[in-house]
């Protein structure tokens, strides 16, 4: 098992390569990447058109409004008609959420150990197939003047497909680790994560051009049908199946049918749970119960731009604008703190999950206390080490796991991932719908509450890693040696 103070990068010696060799040495680093690049842009692209279409169509057909109270709703001079907006689109955003994900639990499940043992490209092309499907789907809503209840059907493919941004990074953490040494996995990691908020701003500056000057809706959902073909594509002319030997699996090839089905819903569950050495269980339940409630906290997003529409009048122009300013910025400083307290400072994974944790509180507070729209820009400022969360968290388990081990666990994770969603989004939109009248920053104070916990779990691995520390040394050395080695060892965490 890989210390979580391993280095980033292994500092090696120069080596005198060829400009052609470089290149090439450099084209064949990226993996995934490209992959992430595109689906996330997709993500990115519908960014707020799939709430503003729900919204239109609420406006425009099921209230039968009239053009200029529809193009006027966010002036301020309609609020009763604009609260009534508000409230429906947050219900349709509630059973969107539902559709998508339950369904994705079941896919998880099955496919987390299938992909273990088969490989994960299937686990790869199946969501992005679902995004192709939904995408048609969404286009066709959009053409026609149908209610806005009718946009939840291009959701349908997306839950069966696992289209769920759980489902696909399941396939992609567990990929991602299959071809990383254990010290570059928190590089590799990181990398990941890069190419995923890198995309976020270029989609929605894209998404904005699309929308503008490209057919509107149609545009929207045309592009991002085309660019899931193309990540399609490239998974299946990039990625190849690394198949595991039979005795890696707990499945026996007499067992088939319903035994077998069961045999690999059990699977992850017994992986996941088992007694590992070094505390590794309790490290291991730790990090899995800051993935699930971090995932909570993207719940939030679906409120950002209610939240701005209602507070400051803003429309999608001013809503991407500011995440496509801040976004930039926290990708490069979380990079930034992330590489030095890493690679130079060798900080454990679990503090630096930590530190992350604390700004994302912070960025929920001030969120909750906006009374400007340059509060909004410094709640990005704020909350810029809260990308740090996931990737010291994923970066831990991928260095705890064996190869054999990550496709069931991240499964599992996933399927934490998508119950929590369909638990926590109808208790969130309560509570937003309730309190829009009079103080809609009210949801944010829970972010905060959510974000505590996933501080003490950081608080309980760095506890759990300590203590199977000086066990260790302890075993290994006489008693003043033992006193000697752990103050030495203990300078950091």
């Amino acid at each position: 098992m890989a210390s979580e103070k391993t280095p980033l990068i292994e500092n090696r010696g120069k080596t005198t390569r060829s400009c052609w060799s470089k290149i090439i040495l450099f084209l064949s680093f990226f993996h995934l990447e490209p992959y992430i690049f595109l689906v996330i842009l997709c993500y990115a692209i519908e960014g707020v058109f799939f709430t503003q279409l729900v919204q239109d169509k609420l406006c425009a057909i099921n209230y039968e409004y009239s053009e200029e109270i529809c193009d006027n709703i966010g002036n301020g001079n309609h609020t009763e008609e604009m609260n009534r907006v508000q409230k429906a689109s947050a219900d349709i955003i509630m059973f969107k959420d539902f559709i998508i994900n339950f369904p994705n639990l079941f896919f998880v499940m099955i496919m987390g150990p299938w992909s273990d043992r088969h490989g994960r490209k299937l686990s790869l092309l199946l969501p992005a197939l679902g995004s192709v499907l939904g995408s048609g789907l969404a286009f066709g809503c959009a053409y026609y003047p149908v209610r806005a209840e009718y946009m939840l059907l291009s959701v349908v493919p997306q839950g069966i497909l696992g289209s769920s941004m759980s489902s696909k990074m399941m396939g992609v953490w567990a990929h991602t680790s299959d071809v990383t040494s254990k010290k570059a996995k928190m590089f590799r990691m990181t990398l990941v994560e890069l190419s995923l908020s890198v995309s976020v701003p270029a989609g929605l500056y894209l998404g904005n051009i699309i929308f503008d000057d490209l057919y509107g809706y149609l545009g929207i959902y045309g592009v991002i049908a085309s660019l899931c073909s193309l990540s399609m594509v490239y998974i299946g002319l990039r990625v190849k199946n690394v198949k595991r030997n039979s005795s890696d699996s707990t499945l026996n090839k007499s067992e088939t049918g319903c035994s077998t089905t069961l045999l690999r819903i059990k699977e992850p569950i017994s992986v996941f749970f088992k007694k590992r050495e070094g505390n590794g269980r309790l490290i291991l339940l730790s990090h899995a119960t800051v993935l699930t409630t971090a995932v909570v906290s993207f719940c939030f997003l679906n409120f950002n731009y209610l939240y701005s529409q209602k507070l400051f009048n803003w429309d999608y122009h001013s809503f991407t604008t500011w995440n496509m300013i801040c976004m930039p910025i926290i990708t490069v400083g979380s990079a930034l703190l992330l590489s030095i307290m890493s690679y130079f400072l060798h900080v454990s994974d679990s503090v630096i999950g930590f530190i992350g944790a604390l700004s994302k509180m912070g960025s929920f507070i001030v969120l909750a206390l906006a009374t400007q729209p340059w509060h909004l820009y410094l709640s990005s400022l704020v909350g810029l080490g809260g990308g740090m969360i996931l990737v010291s968290s994923r970066a831990a388990l991928a260095k705890l796991l064996p190869q054999t081990e990550t496709g069931s666990v991240f499964a599992l994770l996933a399927v934490g991932e998508g119950i929590l969603p369909l638990a926590s989004m109808p208790v969130l939109t309560a509570i937003y719908n309730y309190s829009l009248t009079f103080y809609p920053g009210l949801i944010y104070f829970i972010g905060v509450g959510i974000t505590c916990v996933t501080a003490m779990c950081f608080i309980v691995a760095i506890i759990a890693q300590r203590s199977a520390k000086s066990s260790r040394i302890q075993q290994k050395t006489s008693p003043d040696e033992y006193k000697a080695k752990i103050d030495a060892a203990n300078y950091i965490t």
